[in-house]
């Protein structure tokens, strides 16, 4: 799926981020674009920088590479980001599962709010197949 999106959307990267079992970090889970050495070190407390920051509010946010290194000089509190990025969190009942992140549109051109629905829609999907999966293996630990 996420290689999907990177196709589809022309982006060099995009990830899916879980939250952990203890529920304070977010870890990628699925990713294309990123090395496998570097996504598997990945771990981003929730709050922190843009996927933090979007699975603490669980708001979507699309950023501006300009926009943030400009406020992140004056204000040194906003998260900031090496790349354009968008970010939505997937979550089901309200249970926070993770964030989309969607990264580096091939074209150079910055997200703008279409790029934001799609992201959004994309990470409903997620939220849906994540939560039948969760589902799912409930149903069979008490099949079993």
């Amino acid at each position: 799926m996420v290689w999907w999106l990177c196709e589809h959307f022309g982006l060099d990267r995009c990830s899916v981020m879980l939250v952990d079992r203890a529920g304070h970090h977010l870890r990628i889970a699925a990713h294309h674009g990123i090395q496998d050495s570097v996504a598997e070190k990945v771990h981003v407390r929730i709050g922190q920088g843009v996927a933090g920051w979007v699975a603490h509010n669980r708001k979507p946010l699309f950023v501006r590479v300009g926009v943030m290194r400009r406020a992140s000089r004056a204000t040194r509190s906003t998260p900031t980001t090496p790349n354009r990025s968008c970010a939505r969190r997937s979550s089901t009942t309200g249970r926070l599962m993770g964030v989309l992140n969607l990264s580096n549109k091939r074209d150079r051109q910055p997200f703008d709010e279409s790029d934001l629905d799609r992201a959004i829609l994309a990470a409903g999907i997620f939220a849906i197949t994540l939560g039948s999966n969760d589902a799912v293996r409930r149903t069979l630990v008490w099949a079993a």
